[in-house]
């Protein structure tokens, strides 16, 4: 449904960032970073608060320098089906056709007041029949099984759920690249759980290649395979998630209990 048969890749080539003076203090940039994302993989972006973890997001994304002024250095490339796009140099309407965003807080992210209207608020955007449009949404609320949440209003809704309805924004969307930052932050173990359960499920059945900073590493065991871990804006390790996983628990760094637990 969402012609995702080809996954998306992302290329960052010495890309340096750094915030203007004072305009997000304890906020890191990043310093000549380089790491590739395949198509389908599914990489953890982590280290400490402050890093440039969610920097190295919003620079995918084009959310920096379009949102985030700064100086940028370097260049970042998303390719899907043998097409390029450099998100800190093209418009910014223009990324919903390669990626979506999963931030922290869905409310942030979210134009509308409502399930529906929100699900379709993007492709609607993009000039998209109003057939294919329905036949998306109907696709990806049952995918997530958040079928019964149609014709809800966001203010009746859970944490979890609002969640889950964002992750449905991002299957909806065009663009086969989704950007996850820190999408359980704020929840409960139940919602956690949806939430992480929902993401399993887009990548399972689209393919899709997926980028995720979040400090709760534990809880999506089983679905990343690979990590980029940075210290003070640089990168100090890429290698399999469980490795760096594991290591961050055995240096006594915040670890999420496992799904399941209470």
């Amino acid at each position: 449904m969402n012609e995702r048969s080809i996954a998306t890749s992302v290329n960052a080539h010495n890309v340096s960032f750094t915030y203007p003076s004072g305009a997000r203090p304890g906020i890191q940039g990043v310093s000549d970073v380089s790491f590739s994302v395949s198509p389908g993989q599914c990489l953890l972006i982590t280290g400490d608060s402050g890093s440039g973890k969610s920097t190295v997001l919003k620079l995918i994304n084009g959310l920096i320098p379009h949102f985030n002024p700064g100086e940028l250095l370097g260049t970042i490339t998303i390719i899907k089906d043998d097409q390029a796009f450099n998100p800190t140099e093209e418009p910014l309407f223009r990324a919903i056709e390669f990626s979506a965003s999963v931030f922290q807080n869905p409310r942030t992210q979210f134009f509308t007041e409502s399930v529906n209207a929100e699900l379709a608020f993007g492709l609607e955007n993009l000039g998209m029949d109003p057939a294919e449009i329905e036949s998306r949404i109907q696709s990806a609320v049952e995918l997530l099984g958040i079928n019964n949440l149609r014709g809800r209003r966001f203010k009746e809704l859970s944490g979890g759920q609002l969640q889950t309805v964002a992750c449905a924004c991002a299957l909806v969307s065009p663009g086969s690249l989704v950007l996850l930052d820190e999408p359980t932050a704020n929840l409960d173990p139940a919602g956690a759980r949806d939430v992480v359960r929902a993401v399993s499920r887009l990548v399972e059945e689209t393919g899709a290649t997926l980028v995720v900073v979040e400090h709760q590493h534990a809880a999506w065991d089983g679905v990343l395979d690979r990590a980029v871990e940075l210290d003070r804006g640089r990168i100090v390790a890429d290698t399999s998630f469980a490795e760096v996983a594991q290591r961050r628990q055995v240096k006594g760094l915040p670890q999420a209990r496992r799904m399941g637990e209470a």
